[in-house]
């Protein structure tokens, strides 16, 4: 009985997936199609049921904090629209879109199946969760200015640390400065970072010069063989730097105006009186 309900609900699923709109502006009922969302202790809670849904704009609309499950999709395209959301889906494959800016800021998506990432948004996924459990696939995409680097807080994580479970983390440029993902020593090998140049890419994150790589974690411990540098440090040695310009560009003044004129005798036919310049 049990087996002939859950083939039901996958066959429901895979008939419905109509586009909803939701947000906070719907009220109890959570979007514009009812009988998705409950409210429990302050939290709404959608159970999408494999329909795309779509996230509105800060103030009037967003999904403040969310609980959105088993959408086909999920569209985060307005300013802050899924702000601190938690989000999981058992339908295969689930896409979520970050596209708007600080749309997905401090997220928690867990892959529950084959799931894709794409943050494109400014400063999109700061403070972004991303975690794949037992056996999943999770694939995150990480666009140029999709993760802010100025403070710790911005940073975003990859927990790709439950047993079998394989990650994909894409990385456009710099994208990466401020991402880190956890592994495991059996997970390590099925983690995939594409991150091409990244070691010649310098930035300041946190307020320390650094490559523009991902850290990775085996077991909570940092992989990062470079040391990041202050960037005070950078400030002193180009204060250094033109200090010692300048003694240079002093010297070398002082040391003009200070030559001096010796008289040489050339030959007899010559005039003894005659001074040839020479720089001592």
């Amino acid at each position: 009985m049990f087996n002939m309900l859950v083939l039901l609900l996958w066959l429901s699923v895979s008939v419905r997936g109509d586009s909803v709109n939701c947000g906070v502006g719907f009220g109890a009922d959570g979007c514009d199609t009812s009988g998705l969302a409950t409210v429990s202790a302050g939290v709404t809670i959608i159970n999408a049921l494999g329909d795309d849904i779509s996230c509105g704009e800060y103030p009037d609309n967003f999904c403040y904090k969310f609980d959105i499950n088993d959408a086909n999709s999920l569209l985060c395209g307005e300013y802050v629209s899924c702000y601190g959301s938690q989000i999981s889906s058992l339908i295969d494959p689930f896409e979520v879109t970050c596209s708007g800016e600080k749309s997905c800021v401090g997220v928690h998506v867990q892959a529950n199946s084959a799931t894709t990432i794409t943050c494109s948004g400014e400063k999109s996924c700061n403070g972004a969760i991303f975690e794949a459990k037992a056996g999943q696939i999770l694939t995150v995409d990480f666009s140029v200015g999709s993760v802010g680097t100025e403070f710790g807080g911005e940073r975003s994580e990859v927990y790709c640390i439950d047993s079998r479970s394989q990650c994909t983390v894409n990385c456009e440029g710099d994208a990466c400065a401020n991402v880190e993902v956890m592994v495991t020593k059996e997970t390590e090998g099925l983690v995939t970072i594409n991150a091409d140049g990244c070691e010649d890419i310098d930035v300041v994150v946190d307020g320390y010069w650094a490559d523009a790589c991902p850290d990775l974690y085996v077991d909570g411990r940092s992989t990062q063989k470079s040391v990041p540098v202050p960037v005070e440090w950078l400030y002193v040695i180009s204060a250094l730097s033109l200090i010692l310009f300048a003694v240079n560009a002093a010297w070398c003044f002082v040391s003009r105006k200070s030559r001096k004129y010796a008289a040489i005798k050339v030959y007899d036919s010559e005039d003894q009186n005659q001074r040839i310049a020479i720089a001592q």
